[in-house]
């Protein structure tokens, strides 16, 4: 599993947070595209994704799920990837590859804000798994 995002991680309470999670998720990847313009962080963001891969995007105008909706849309997908855009959102050359686009609300998030969300809910649904009690 990948998180691919746009920007760097810049705001302390964020950052540790993000890392909390993602240290307990050995099996995801992340990869950090330089903020530029949509057009030339699609490019980047493209570079990484595969055939193979099945490419969840995380955008405003994207299907609003519950945790068990969002862990079944990859439960079964040891290749998906996340892809978290920049300020200006995502280029429609990533979201076209998209099989799902996932958003967290109809509320405009930071996409710091963003990428912690994702990451958390994916540490979530790895304790549904294991029937382990962080859920309830």
């Amino acid at each position: 599993m990948t998180i691919i995002a746009v920007g760097k991680l810049q705001t302390a309470g964020i950052k540790a947070s993000f890392e909390h999670y993602h240290k307990q998720l050995k099996h995801v990847k992340v990869i950090e595209i330089k903020e530029s313009n949509k057009q030339k962080e699609s490019l980047e963001i493209l570079k990484y994704i595969k055939e193979s891969n099945q490419v969840i995007v995380c955008a405003i105008e994207g299907k609003e799920v519950d945790t068990y909706g969002f862990c079944a849309l990859y439960q079964d997908h040891l290749d998906t990837v996340f892809v978290v855009g920049g300020s200006e959102g995502l280029d429609d050359n990533v979201k076209t590859i998209a099989k799902h686009q996932l958003s967290f609300s109809k509320m405009t998030f930071p996409h710091q804000l963003a990428r912690l969300m994702l990451v958390e809910q994916i540490f979530r649904c790895e304790k549904i798994k294991q029937h382990h009690p962080y859920h309830k």
